[in-house]
């Protein structure tokens, strides 16, 4: 199938270039964690303990060819392709899927040199991360942003991340709309009177002693919290998640920030 692709924010067609896809795979590969106990037929299979399942890259492959009149042009259109494909991770996103960002790098961009000059096309493999991002973040959609018709968008989408809470207990079912787990950061705004403040999100718990702090921020993907802070970091799960605050003292604000996790695409 041919189609143009963005990579790091640059399109096919600047580079001159026509791309074919050989490999898109639909999902990635479940991690299969097995553990081999003797004297016992079959194995011990250990993929959900976590809780869920877990996932390996993704491998995608992509043809690039190039349409020249003699070598001189060849080897110029060489150069700014190795230019656009060299490096490490980067935004990826195909025409035929505008609002999905494949987040992928070039696998071993020697092979390709002899392709290149023999038949003026070369086979290119990406790693990609497990999962894939929606073009907008948690923050919703912007109000002169591109949709595609017929999609299934709820009106307000982002409203359901910021929840307000007072002293004593406030509980929330806060809606994640992607399709693959997230570990969100968390931004929260406190009046100086809370005195402790413990945040459950589908029953992993995170507790909190501001102390003089009152703008306090807990980055679950990369694993940081504040001193201040003790617990576990915790996961948003594909549609309901359940949330529960206990609030001594003041009142404040939880803001989830995340960025829309898909196992392919997908519009809602």
């Amino acid at each position: 199938m041919r189609h143009g692709i963005t990579f790091r924010g640059k399109h096919s067609n600047d580079i001159g270039v026509i791309v074919k896809t050989v490999g898109r795979p639909f999902s990635p590969p479940v991690k299969q964690i097995d553990e081999e106990v003797q004297y016992r037929d079959g194995n011990i299979d250990l993929s959900e303990t976590g809780g869920r399942l877990y996932f390996e890259d993704k491998v995608l492959e992509l043809e690039f060819q190039m349409i020249c009149p003699d070598n001189i042009a060849l080897q110029r259109s060489a150069s700014k392709l190795v230019n656009w494909l060299s490096g490490g991770y980067g935004e990826l996103i195909f025409d035929d899927m505008p609002t999905v960002k494949w987040i992928a790098k070039p696998v071993d961009l020697d092979d390709m040199k002899i392709e290149l000059y023999k038949n003026s096309k070369a086979t290119v493999q990406f790693r990609c991360r497990p999962f894939n991002d929606w073009l907008h973040d948690s923050s919703g959609i912007p109000l002169d942003s591109d949709i595609i018709l017929d999609c299934d968008l709820p009106i307000g989408m982002g409203d359901e991340n910021e929840i307000s809470f007072q002293a004593g207990t406030t509980e929330n079912t806060m809606i994640y709309y992607g399709s693959a787990p997230v570990r969100p950061g968390c931004e929260l705004s406190l009046s100086s009177a809370v005195k402790m403040l413990d945040v459950t999100v589908n029953g992993v718990m995170v507790r909190i002693i501001p102390e003089s702090e009152t703008n306090i921020i807990i980055d679950c993907e990369k694993a940081i919290m504040p001193e201040i802070c003790e617990g576990d970091f915790f996961e948003l799960q594909p549609g309901e998640n359940t949330i529960k605050i206990i609030c001594t003292g003041g009142q404040g604000v939880l803001k989830f920030v995340y960025n829309h996790k898909l196992l392919y695409g997908g519009e809602f």
